[in-house]
């Protein structure tokens, strides 16, 4: 299970990045409603407040006839058994900071599916050049 959720986190990364881009330019070029654009400001406060939290999630798991507290979603951070022992490593901290940031740009992902959800259709730098007037190669 924890490597299913490692490989969910690292397809929301990859999502979030498209996402953020997409964002970014559309705020840049105006191309959404006035609404998400006032709203959209607000994006890296309430990344913050979700990367705090993310410091508090946990889940139970089993693991033969011991059960765990395993904290961080989606990459594992640390697990505690029921006599209160970590099980911490290496990864500890660089697991924490990709649940951080994994966390903080969630709300990207919102606002590209608003948009998109609203009828704007998202676009990316690339496709929103318009060929140059009077040359047909373009």
């Amino acid at each position: 299970m924890i490597i299913v959720l490692s490989v969910v986190g690292l397809l929301i990364a990859i999502g979030e990045f498209f996402a953020a881009r997409s964002n970014r330019f559309a705020f840049k070029q105006a191309q959404a409603s006035a609404l998400w654009l006032r709203v959209y400001r607000w994006r890296w406060l309430v990344g913050v407040l979700f990367a705090i939290a993310s410091a508090f999630i946990y889940y139970p798991m089993t693991g033969g006839e011991e059960r765990y507290r395993v904290m961080g979603l989606p990459f594992m951070v640390a697990a505690f058994d029921s006599a209160g022992r970590d099980y911490v490593g290496p990864l500890t901290t660089p697991s924490f900071l990709a649940n951080a940031a994994i966390w903080f740009f969630l709300p990207h992902v919102a606002f590209f599916s608003w948009r998109f959800a609203s009828g704007t259709k998202p676009q990316t730098p690339n496709q929103a050049l318009q060929p140059t007037a009077g040359r047909s190669d373009v």
